[in-house]
């Protein structure tokens, strides 16, 4: 049967449909299985991405994070309305030294939403974002004491910092 004049332009044909959707599912069962190996591979070999101990905090959520903010760096931690903790620095500067310069695009978006350079995301981790702050706050109150204790043990005129005084410590 002669398909008639025009046919061979025609978006009726069916084999073209057919062959279009076989690659758009082909296309979708790639991208499915690459990102289950991808999440697999995540599960099987999990890691600590927030770590808080006596040297300060330890951010590793994702690739552009700063790695160790130490706590003579951090003022002060707060809540922000997108579900993050923004910290703020002493030094901003410094922070933005030890960033790579993919990472300091990343902090450059996050200051056009209002946040400061240094921001924790608590997403994924067990401890809820209130009981994140308040072990942050006790962190830093030690540490500010053992910065007075030692500063008292060496006495006066032998701190090797110049004195400053502590804005939490108030």
């Amino acid at each position: 049967m002669d398909p008639g004049p025009g046919h061979e332009n025609s978006a009726d044909d069916p084999s073209e449909g057919v062959r279009f959707e076989a690659v758009e599912f082909y296309d979708s069962r790639l991208f499915i299985f690459v990102f289950s190996v991808l999440c697999l591979v995540l599960l099987a070999f999990r890691r600590v991405r927030l770590r808080i101990d006596e040297e300060g905090v330890v951010d590793r959520f994702v690739w552009f994070s700063p790695g160790l903010i130490p706590w003579r760096q951090i003022i002060e931690v707060r809540q922000t309305r997108w579900v993050l903790i923004q910290v703020d620095l002493r030094d901003n500067a410094a922070f933005y030294e030890q960033l790579s310069p993919l990472a300091e695009l990343q902090v450059a978006k996050l200051r056009l939403w209002g946040l400061r350079p240094a921001v924790l995301r608590p997403w994924s981790l067990e401890a809820s974002r209130s009981r994140l702050l308040r072990v942050i706050e006790d962190r830093m109150d030690a540490y500010a004491l053992s910065e007075l204790k030692r500063e008292k043990a060496l006495g006066p005129g032998e701190s090797q910092q110049p004195t400053e005084e502590l804005p939490w410590n108030r």
